[in-house]
């Protein structure tokens, strides 16, 4: 499709492009300030003057209309060399991002790879949406005397953001990656000293950060030892979709495409604590100290159940019968057989308790049998 720039389709019918125009204003313009320039003494530019004259040629140049669903007008290669009316088109994998040539296409590929692999399968609704690292976090204390060597370190935190086709962010994640191997010290200690997210993660394992057997043997029996003991550990610590944004098929369509990531990218499963945001409960009505009421409670467990029919929906399973869930990266692993509303239920146990994390930090210290 051959797209014109606004200066020549704006003068349809006439014999003079906009060009010719500027060609011939800038000879007027040239010929009636001739006397003034010979009389002007032969100074070197000031530095305001070149970013005029910059801006002028900057504006004087064509500019391309854009008939494709993307934000960016034109060539989408930053470097593209093309001036005047270009014909583009779009990149044949996503068919959402256009080029002017294979050549810009080719040059562009690295930076545009991963937004492409976000669009396979998406649904049409989806198409264009698109995620963001934002940042990469290194929340241990600066021990390893190799600071540099990003595997010294056993966990990371990732960060993303969701952005729509327009540009606005409309959505974040968060997730932390577990390597078991770099924990020098006791595994659950570790893991409970960074955050209570963690440390629930961690009732789901020995000292060493071993599967427990009971926990494999419990609920549906999906998950395996040698299958969780085979990786890192993927933990989805908070997913939060803009309220307007929601209920759109967002959540379903992000946390599958987290696997793309170069950090993910070998890991096969993602586990995930279901839990509603504070910002997402109404203030409490006798002040943040005292107990919730028992509207208050109901409340929060309508939220609660809402969140883990979602992650169910995308695909989660429960472990054994506590209260996290596992997502397998893999469509035929066996927790994707199972139905959501056959999925395994909750039930407390002792040790699987909050209030007895303290106690088991303290059992591995010490070295004394933990369950």
């Amino acid at each position: 499709m051959d797209v014109k720039s606004p200066q020549n389709t704006s003068l349809e019918g006439s014999n003079v492009t906009a060009s010719e125009l500027v060609e011939q204003s800038t000879v007027k313009k040239d010929s009636s300030n001739a006397e003034n320039s010979e009389n002007k003494s032969s100074e070197p530019e000031q530095p305001w003057e070149i970013w005029v004259r910059e801006a002028i040629a900057l504006r004087s140049k064509p500019r391309v209309l854009i008939l494709s669903p993307t934000v960016k007008p034109g060539c989408n290669n930053p470097h593209c060399p093309s001036t005047g009316d270009i014909t583009l088109h779009n990149c044949p994998t996503c068919d959402l991002v256009p080029y002017c040539s294979d050549h810009c296409e080719n040059a562009d590929q690295k930076k545009h790879h991963m937004f492409c692999q976000l669009q396979q399968n998406s649904p049409p609704d989806l198409k264009g949406y698109a995620m963001k690292k934002e940042t990469r976090i290194w929340p241990q204390k600066e021990e390893e005397e190799d600071d540099d060597d990003d595997d010294d370190r056993w966990l990371k935190e990732l960060k993303f953001k969701i952005i729509a086709p327009e540009g606005q962010e409309i959505g974040k994640i968060e997730i932390n990656i577990v390597n078991r191997r770099k924990i020098r010290s006791g595994f659950f200690g570790e893991l409970d000293s960074m955050s209570r997210d963690l440390a629930s993660l961690a009732t789901l394992f020995d000292t060493r950060g071993r599967f427990l057997s009971k926990i494999a043997s419990a609920g549906k029996a999906c998950w395996t030892q040698t299958e969780i003991d085979g990786g890192r550990l993927v933990h989805l610590i908070e997913m939060e979709i803009n309220r307007e944004h929601r209920c759109k098929g967002i959540g379903s369509w992000a946390i599958p495409r987290l696997f793309l990531f170069p950090e993910l990218k070998k890991q096969s499963f993602m586990f995930v604590w279901p839990g509603v945001l504070t910002h997402e409960l109404p203030p409490p009505v006798n002040g943040p100290f005292a107990p919730m009421t028992p509207s208050e409670l109901r409340f929060r467990d309508e939220v609660e159940l809402r969140i883990i029919k979602f992650y169910r929906r995308v695909g989660f399973r429960r472990v054994g019968n506590t209260a996290l869930f596992c997502f397998a990266k893999n469509p035929a692993h066996p927790s994707r057989a199972i139905p959501a509303d056959q999925d395994a239920a909750y039930v407390l146990t002792p040790e699987s308790r909050l209030d007895n994390l303290e106690e088991r930090a303290e059992a591995e210290m010490y070295g004394r049998a933990v369950y």
